[in-house]
């Protein structure tokens, strides 16, 4: 007799997510058809994960939460033939954005196409494989800037694990960073990990800092993931540079001054889809590329802070909300 697959649904439309109040936790048919089927075992929890869910509504009425995750092959499909049962994998499932069954994470099991899994190497455990999707959106942005070597980059929600991957990344690749905080006990974590410059939001002036850190030129572009007024940060970036809007964390709105407009400063959306959908060959090379930094330690994850089994989601969402992500990654296992 096949199990149960339980399913943590999202609302679609409904605002209210941080305490999970519009999430529901469903049983459905365990999948036995097409492509690979995967028991997921772990997940993590990020609080951007919540911003994202809107973005898949746009494209999927069936939304099933996660974006990250990995697990172990359950069934092959007919014709798939690249993976062996039991084999540990992570599921690309930022190209379900498209597809009418929006599929996540954050259940007992899913049905992949074999082009979208990746094998993970023993060398990797589960908690890291878990958050490769987030690790590659590092990658692939620091890649993207085509940031001069030597120019300075600076970016909002530094403290974030995004945010920490992307200044190991430029110091790797001999770029700077300035990085914006919002508590001074951050600030060493991130000079140690190797960033340039950590300015404290809530008791700094940004601009007088950036323009005496960069001796009056400006940042080569700014990055984004918090949205709002976004004025202060544009003012950081040299005529005719770019201000990347990632995520919206605080407001799906970006204000930016005409005196910037004015400045060429341009606003773009930046997202790792055209990545994942367009060229999947690529997308696996980015990321093996990623997993041979993480093999080296030149990236690393932050510390588990807590896990819980994914029938308990609902005190994983509160349990993120109520750190912030500060503590550490937040884990659901099954």
């Amino acid at each position: 007799m096949q199990m149960a697959n339980r399913t943590v649904f999202w609302n679609a439309g409904s605002a209210n997510l941080l305490d999970g109040t519009e999430m529901v936790l469903r049983e459905k048919p365990k999948p036995s058809a097409g492509h690979v089927v995967v028991r997921m075992t772990t997940r993590p929890v990020y609080v951007e994960e919540f911003v994202g869910l809107e973005l898949r509504s746009v494209y999927s009425r069936k939304v099933v939460v996660g974006i990250d995750g990995c697990g172990l092959v359950e069934e092959l499909g007919e014709g798939a033939s690249k993976f062996n049962l039991g084999q540990r994998v992570h599921p690309f499932f930022v190209s379900s954005l498209y597809d009418e069954q929006g599929e996540g994470s954050w259940q007992d099991y899913t049905v992949v196409p074999e082009e979208d899994l990746l094998a993970v190497p023993d060398s990797i455990p589960n908690e890291v494989a878990a958050q490769l999707e987030n690790a590659w959106t590092a990658y692939a942005l620091v890649l993207d800037l085509g940031l001069p070597e030597g120019e300075y980059l600076l970016q909002t929600a530094a403290g974030s694990s995004i945010g920490r991957w992307v200044i190991r990344l430029a110091k790797r690749w001999g770029l700077k960073s300035i990085n914006i905080v919002r508590r001074d006990e951050v600030k060493e974590e991130l000079k140690d990990l190797g960033a340039d410059e950590v300015i404290n939001s809530t008791t700094e002036d940004i601009v007088a800092r950036v323009k005496e850190i960069t001796g009056g030129k400006g940042v080569y572009v700014g990055i984004d993931c918090v949205g709002g007024p976004i004025s202060k940060v544009a003012s950081c970036i040299r005529d005719g540079g770019q201000m990347l809007a990632i995520g919206t964390l605080e407001s799906e709105e970006f204000i930016i001054s005409l005196i910037d407009l004015f400045r060429g400063i341009q606003l773009k959306n930046w997202d790792i889809l055209p990545h994942c959908i367009q060229a999947k060959d690529l997308r696996d090379k980015e990321v093996m590329e990623v997993l041979k930094l993480f093999e080296q330690k030149i990236l690393e994850s932050r510390p588990i802070w807590k896990k819980f089994p994914l029938k308990n989601f609902k005190e994983a969402i509160l349990e993120v909300q109520a750190s912030r992500g500060r503590q550490g990654i937040v884990m659901m296992t099954s």
